[in-house]
């Protein structure tokens, strides 16, 4: 997605068969609004509207399937939301990291390159590369490449509110 000032935000990357737009076939205010980029060839399938409403009438698994997919597309933006409103970098790493954390483990294996944060929070590359040092100078995590190891989880929680 990008701002009026040309700043860019990747939402995501959705592999295939992922579905584009799901959330927009529906509504008054259907515009896709972010850009589409393939990073790997790729083959579109378009699915008209009336043909669709058809494909959700004579199969009840398709709808349910249909209403799954558009009930988790809305959580997601939910929680990206919730995320790109976290005020600084470092509570943005820390969000991110807790949320790989979930199931209470105290390591996780981070799944994207700083770059690929980088673009994802919307910042400078290098500021990453800060964030990271700064939060193990502060012993919220020990980092090794991409495993990180919660060291203070209530520091870590509180630094996403910074």
């Amino acid at each position: 997605m990008v701002d009026f000032a040309g700043k860019v935000i990747k939402i995501e990357d959705i592999q295939a068969p992922g579905a584009l737009a799901s959330a927009f076939l529906f509504g008054k205010g259907n515009l896709f609004p972010v850009n589409v980029v393939a990073i790997t060839g790729c083959e579109i399938m378009i699915i008209r509207k009336e043909e669709f409403l058809k494909l959700l009438r004579y199969d009840e698994r398709i709808l349910v399937n249909f209403l799954d997919m558009i009930s988790d597309r809305s959580q997601f933006l939910s929680d990206k939301i919730r995320f790109l409103n976290f005020r600084t970098i470092r509570g943005k790493l820390a969000g991110y990291i807790l949320n790989l954390a979930r199931e209470g483990r105290p390591a996780v294996y981070l799944d994207r390159t700083q770059n690929d944060l980088a673009e994802y929070f919307g910042v400078a590359r290098p500021s990453i590369g800060r964030a990271m040092a700064e939060m193990e100078s502060l012993g919220l995590i020990s980092a090794k490449g991409k495993s990180v190891t919660i060291l203070d989880l209530r520091g870590l929680k509180k630094a996403v509110s910074e």
